[in-house]
């Protein structure tokens, strides 16, 4: 066999050749893939530092409810505008920024991250509201919404299950967020998957922390506003006094009752304090003698002739006309002579005739103690000072109180109610301003608060009715169209369909209501605010609420709820060394 020879030198060459055009490209790929991969190691440091720059911001407003309202309001502090790079996280360095708005009570955070070697920068931009009240209804155990219970503009929350049942099952409104369990809704009736159907219900829902309500403060309010511990009960504490003036004599008459005498004087001779003071009609002139009784006159001149036992007349120069003499503690008889001073006893009022004369009156005075029925309620005169209750003691244990609404000098000014321990309503309930109550709630009778109220509706209402919401108006009250609300509310004005329940026009609570115990409604209870319920909520009464995103309530710690959350690009503003 013949062996051909130099194939083995081509096959190299094509070998090397290959080598040649492939490896710088492999090589190239490699530092490409290499750099890139640096690259986003970088970014990722970068992005992580801008991440924990937001939270370091985060927990500085969260911090205290100073460092939140310093912020919201604009004001600078220090570390927070830019003016520090922090170090403190290896790989890099990053910086914050706190700014208000864009709404009230609202803080943007900025934060940027840059790595090590000072070649990428990101930068995360997230809105934050302190929010006390961050929903409708909050409970801190179980929830039970039924038929009767209609809740618009604001999600309901509870840390325990919440069970809907009844045509509350079927209104597809609001959202229910529990960190437990919507039931029925729930397919696997736990915290397992799937836990929503991302529209009306969550479970396992992260529930936002409840806040820690200044209760030290909200009851020194309500002392010094005269709402503490109100109680219907009867007291006999308050005496007063009648005066009775009957009148004695044979110039008036007096059936018992409404009639006054005096005796007054008048004239220029005389001064009259209105009280006794009695004339007597005398005779003057050199011509006559008075004693000061009994004296007439009758002719003039030198035919003058002066009669009666009160005077002598030797014929000439005597004068009887109004020639009066004034004595007593009430006149004055100013020219010693007795001239020109007229006295005369006067009786007035329906209780007596007076004929002008001869009439006295005495006073009689009765004292008379009654038994106060109604509301009565715990006060201080110095805010936060020592305590007083108008029914004794230091306040009611299980109390009750009867048509609030009646009490209209204090049912319209916003003031603090607060409640150590239980309370009942009952009858014509309704109240505007903050209402504590420590204890159970419970409510009988109807609402008749604010009938036909015009009310602020949320700018984002329209998130509570996903499930429901289309292109039509008035399916929910405020409803303007898909995914849009006006900005306030008549109450009652579109309908029982699109109210989801009895017309809610008038209230309970206009206001916030807490309630440390259990809430059990057997009567009406509307409310334009928010409920905050430690305990279980229970019964068939009817519940309307509309939310009040607004609502402030002291509180001893800040409640952020994030509204959005985004990369931006990076601030040119230079890095502090």
């Amino acid at each position: 066999m013949k062996i051909k020879k130099g194939f083995i030198l081509p096959l190299v060459v094509l070998i090397l050749a290959f080598l040649i055009i492939v490896v710088p490209i492999m090589v190239k790929w490699v530092q490409d893939d290499t750099r890139i991969s640096v690259k986003d190691h970088k970014s990722s440091v970068a992005f992580n530092l801008a991440e924990t720059s937001v939270d370091r911001g985060y927990w500085k407003i969260k911090g205290s409810t100073s460092a939140f309202e310093q912020a919201a309001t604009g004001v600078a502090i220090a570390g927070y505008r830019f003016d520090a790079t922090y170090r403190d996280i290896p790989g890099g360095t990053y910086r914050i920024y706190l700014a208000s708005g864009p709404l009230a009570d609202q803080v943007t955070i900025t934060g940027e991250g840059r790595d090590s070697d000072s070649r990428e920068t990101r930068a995360i931009q997230a809105v934050y509201t302190n929010t006390s009240v961050p929903g409708a209804i909050i409970a801190g155990g179980l929830l039970s919404a039924t038929g009767s219970s209609v809740v618009h503009w604001g999600p309901v929350m509870a840390m325990g299950n919440i069970t809907v049942s009844g045509s509350a099952a079927n209104n597809g409104f609001p959202r229910k967020l529990s960190r437990q369990t919507v039931l029925p809704f729930d397919p696997t009736g736990d915290t397992n998957p799937p836990n929503t159907d991302s529209l009306e219900w969550w479970s396992n829902y992260n529930v936002p922390e409840l806040p820690i309500f200044d209760f030290t403060t909200l009851r020194a309010s309500a002392a010094a506003t005269g709402t503490l511990n109100c109680d219907d009960v009867t007291i006999a504490s308050e005496t007063y006094t009648t005066v009775y003036n009957p009148c004695i004599g044979s110039g008036c008459t007096d059936p018992g009752g409404n009639c006054s005498c005096a005796n007054t004087c008048q004239g220029t001779a005389c001064g009259d304090s209105g009280w006794g003071c009695s004339c007597t009609k005398g005779c003057y002139g050199s011509g006559c003698t008075d004693s000061g009784w009994n004296c007439d006159c009758t002719g003039s001149g030198a035919s003058k002739v002066c009669l009666g036992s009160g005077c002598t007349d030797p014929g000439a120069n005597c004068s009887c006309d109004s020639n009066y003499s004034c004595t007593g503690s009430g006149c004055d008889d100013e020219d010693g002579g007795g001239a020109n001073c007229v006295c005369a006893n006067t009786c007035t009022g329906s209780g007596c005739s007076d004929t002008g004369s001869n009439c006295d009156c005495i006073i009689s005075v009765t004292t008379h103690t009654v038994n106060i029925s109604g509301m009565n309620c715990c006060s201080s005169t110095v805010f936060g000072g020592p305590v007083t209750c108008s029914y004794g003691g230091i306040g009611c244990t299980n109390c009750s109180v009867n048509n609030i609404n009646d009490y209209t000098d204090m049912r319209d000014k916003d003031y603090t109610w607060y409640w150590d321990n239980n309370i009942d309503w009952a009858g014509k309930n309704g109240l505007r301003g903050t209402i504590i109550v420590r204890g159970n709630l419970g409510i009988t009778g109807g609402d008749y608060y604010c009938s036909g109220c015009t009310l602020k509706i949320p700018p984002a209402a329209w998130r509570e009715y996903q499930k429901i919401d289309t292109s039509a108006s008035n399916q929910y009250p405020g409803d303007t169209g898909f995914r849009s609300n006006a900005a306030a509310y008549t109450m009652g004005t579109c309908g029982t369909t699109c109210e989801g329940g009895p017309l809610g026009k008038d209230l309970g609570v206009y206001g916030f209501l807490y309630v440390g115990g259990d809430f059990k409604r057997a009567g009406d209870s509307d409310v334009y605010g928010a409920m905050w319920v430690v305990g279980d909520v229970s019964g068939a009464g009817n519940t309307m609420l509309f939310y009040d995103a607004n609502l402030k309530v002291p509180t001893l710690n800040v409640v952020l709820t994030k509204e959005s959350w985004r990369e931006i690009k990076a601030s040119a503003v230079t890095w502090q060394p």
